[in-house]
């Protein structure tokens, strides 16, 4: 046995947490002991065993669904009204370090919040953010507000400061610490001047994000600002005001450009951006990619180092022009990274997640699984049939956290976890 300690970075669940991490060498288990960084927080810490027991294998079989009563039905709301158990359209599903689950609906207009991760299918949900009960489904019900919701994507949580990605309101809720419960007002808002406005507009405080998902790491807020700007700002933290600037942009020459390109420096709708151990991934959606950073940009307009799903930097068609294949990508709308380095891409209109055993360092890369279809050369919104526990229709977001893979699998209105 060797035991060491590190500062694990869930950035795409949004956590910073300490953990302590013991590695067996026979065998393909690390137990971590998840301590968030602000003890403040109704959160103690907890061992978790994480295993590779369930990867790499290709055509996954799920372990968990959420909105949902099993695998074979796919109805939005399960056929009928909105509940604390129904799912119409998800678009983001987040874990974060305490086990609280964040699944965001783009019809319902509101966040579904689990205090653990379900362990049975069809859990109801503990509480809901951005409506005032489980049954109300209105965009901004009330008007818009800083409890109010259009279309929900993912949150974040550093520890500290906690971000919900509040996607057609144009705006991203920031928090001082985790809400205690969902009518704890949020303490500043970024892409907006105020709480009651939602105009999209171009600049260094401004977003058109539409489809945009947000991350933290590295003392940075990364936000894909996605429908017409074309761009991902990053945000130093903490955040200490409403409408602050962003410190920098990737995608464009400046802060007042918003062009579409399929270039090493370009984006064409990004959707959504992490960091990994210093580099920046990019799922830039309909140039058919995801770029890599092996830095953290600090200037405009950087380029990037290395592409996933095209031959170059400079291609752009869906599946390379083609046909559907291990190294080919088809509107990608988010990347996660779980503990052991794999990168996972919800390669969305090919109904699949990929699956890389490390982080590509060379153009083209072939993917070394796959989840969601039964090989690399089918990509039939459910394999061409009905659901299944292997299945996926338009999977529009990947997580990993506490030791559960998550896939937000949008037409089957659904969440998967995979464990």
């Amino acid at each position: 046995m060797k035991f060491f300690t590190i500062l694990l970075l869930l950035f795409n669940s949004g956590c910073y947490l300490n953990a302590s991490i013991t590695d067996s060498k026979d065998s393909n288990s690390k137990t971590i002991v998840e301590n968030p960084a602000d003890s403040s927080q109704p959160s103690a810490p907890i061992e978790k065993t994480c295993t590779d027991s369930f990867l790499p294998v290709n055509n996954l079989a799920a372990s968990i669904v959420i909105g949902q009563v099993d695998f074979i039905n796919n109805l939005a709301n399960q056929g009928g009204a909105a509940g604390a158990n129904t799912i119409s359209g998800p678009d983001g599903v987040s874990i974060l370090s305490n086990g609280q689950v964040y699944v965001g609906e783009f019809f319902n207009h509101r966040y579904l919040i689990f205090d653990k991760v379900p362990e049975v299918n069809n859990a109801s949900a503990d509480r809901v953010f951005g409506q005032p009960d489980f049954y109300t489904t209105t965009a901004n019900t009330g008007g818009v507000s800083g409890l109010s919701l259009w279309t929900g994507r993912n949150v974040v949580w550093n520890g500290t400061q906690f971000f919900m990605a509040d996607m057609i309101n144009n705006r991203v809720l920031v928090w001082n610490s985790l809400p205690a419960n969902t009518s704890v007002n949020p303490d500043y808002v970024l892409g907006q001047s105020s709480f009651n406005t939602n105009t999209n507009a171009l600049g260094n405080s401004s977003l058109d994000s539409g489809y945009g998902a947000i991350s933290v790491a590295d003392n940075k807020l990364f936000v894909a600002d996605t429908w017409s700007n074309h761009r991902v700002l990053i945000f130093d933290l903490p955040i200490t005001a409403s409408f602050q600037a962003a410190s920098n942009v990737i995608g464009q020459p400046d802060f007042n450009s918003n062009m579409q390109r399929s270039t090493a420096d370009g984006f064409d709708e990004p959707a959504h951006a992490i960091s990994f151990n210093g580099k920046l991934i990019v799922a830039d959606r309909y140039n058919n990619r995801v770029l890599i950073f092996n830095s953290i940009p600090t200037t405009p307009n950087a380029p990037a180092d290395v592409v996933i799903g095209q031959v170059d930097k400079v291609s752009s068609l869906a599946n390379q022009g083609g046909s559907v294949n291990r190294n080919t990508l088809f509107g990608p709308h988010s990347v996660a990274v779980d503990y052991a380095g794999r990168l996972y891409i919800a390669d969305t209109e090919n109904h699949r997640v990929l699956v890389f055993n490390s982080i590509p360092t060379t153009d083209n890369s072939m993917a070394d699984y796959v989840i969601g279809q039964p090989n690399f050369t089918t990509n039939s919104a459910n394999s061409g049939s009905t659901p299944t526990d292997k299945s996926l229709n338009r999977p529009t977001f990947v997580t990993y956290g506490f030791c559960h893979l998550a896939i937000a699998d949008q037409m089957n209105n659904r969440v998967l976890l995979f464990k």
